[in-house]
């Protein structure tokens, strides 16, 4: 690996695997999924979620077109989860969700501020002591809205397979690597993990410089793909993906 790879693998900034959908609708979606849903004014009468906001309800719960591709749900599963979603994601749980997110906020907001007075060197006991309350509200509050979503995620996985299911909680539990879809359908060590991102940044930074990319880099992607769960993965998402964004789209509202 030359100077210039490492220093690009080691000290970039990896980019965000986005879900690339009809309109490009989803990918907002998907993407305000990890900020949060419009705050509430505090007066608002109670309104129905949009096809976005559904789209990014179901991007927390782990519910893209990349991850039902990859799992090979079929269309008419495609249309039934978001059915099941419509039915479930109402009015007054839409405003419970936003409502959940802006305590969430709040809780950061506070905890953040805390945090930075204590560590300055400026707080005292009482400040610190706020402190550890403050994480402790800010953990209840992310685990109140945690359990929002797992709502929704179970009513949601009436339309799949137990196989299914749990493959596309696999993926939701390692969507934090931000690494292509397929790589996220197994299990790994943090160790293995950091190994694999920073191989295919390799590969990928070699690519755009013209260069020949680290061969220990190249043997462990190659690896990786060959494991047959990844390549199944892939396999569906190539032949799949497409149709799969188009039928997720319609079912969710989008041009239509």
């Amino acid at each position: 690996m030359s100077p210039r790879q490492r220093k690009l693998v080691f000290g970039g900034v990896l980019p965000l695997v986005s879900v690339a959908v009809a309109g490009g609708a989803i990918v907002l979606a998907t993407l305000a999924s990890f900020g949060a849903f419009p705050r509430p004014a505090p007066a608002e009468v109670s309104e129905n979620p949009r096809p976005e906001d559904l789209a990014a309800a179901l991007a927390r719960a782990g519910i893209t077109a990349e991850s039902l591709a990859a799992v090979g749900a079929s269309d008419q599963a495609v249309t039934r989860l978001v059915g099941f979603a419509e039915s479930h994601f109402d009015a007054e749980r839409f405003s419970t969700m936003r409502q959940a997110d802006e305590s969430v906020r709040e809780a950061r907001h506070t905890e953040r501020s805390l945090r930075q007075t204590v560590q300055s060197g400026h707080g005292d006991a009482n400040e610190a002591t706020a402190l550890r309350a403050a994480e402790q509200t800010r953990a209840a509050e992310e685990s109140s809205r945690d359990q929002l979503v797992g709502l929704l995620r179970t009513a949601v996985g009436q339309a799949f397979a137990q196989d299914q299911l749990a493959t596309l909680e696999q993926i939701r539990a390692n969507s934090a690597w931000d690494l292509p879809v397929q790589y996220l359908v197994v299990s790994r060590t943090e160790r293995e993990w950091v190994a694999l991102r920073d191989a295919l940044a390799n590969l990928r930074i070699s690519a755009r410089l013209g260069e020949e990319p680290d061969p220990e880099c190249s043997a462990l992607v190659r690896q990786c793909d060959g494991d047959p769960a990844v390549a199944a993965a892939r396999s569906r998402l190539d032949m799949r993906l497409a149709q799969v964004e188009a039928v997720f789209a319609q079912a969710l509202g989008f041009g239509g």
